[in-house]
């Protein structure tokens, strides 16, 4: 499968750029998951300033360009392999992506530990 290529290629399934990933559950069949399911399709718990969000595989899709989850709008830039959350208070965080590629409709993404990229402004 997938995952086992990943984790024969990096020793540790889960690893990105920034860091730990949130690794994804494997869908099971009872789940809706199917013969034809992508195993790396499924949706990941991060923690962002200490509250769990669970991002959907929907928000990398070609046709979202955002979506609010949380109080937190997710914007995935993925060109860049980057997602960014912005926080109700003005802080941003970001998580860096890693794309698995399962043949022609299954494409999935893993979504690393986020790290705060900017504040949010004291009140005046």
């Amino acid at each position: 499968t997938i995952r086992r290529r990943f984790a024969a290629l990096f020793g540790v399934v889960g690893l990105s750029a920034l860091g730990a990933v949130a690794a994804p559950a494997t869908v099971k069949a009872s789940e809706g998951g199917g013969g034809n399911a992508c195993p790396g399709a499924s949706d990941a718990t991060i923690s962002v300033a200490g509250r769990d969000i669970v991002v959907p595989q929907a928000v990398f899709d070609s046709k979202t360009q955002q979506m609010n989850i949380d109080g937190y709008e997710l914007v995935p830039a993925i060109h860049q392999l980057t997602l960014r959350f912005f926080g109700p208070y003005g802080d941003v965080w970001e998580s860096s992506l890693t794309r698995i590629d399962g043949g022609k409709r299954c494409i999935a993404f893993l979504v690393g530990q986020p790290v705060q990229t900017a504040e949010a402004l004291p009140y005046s």
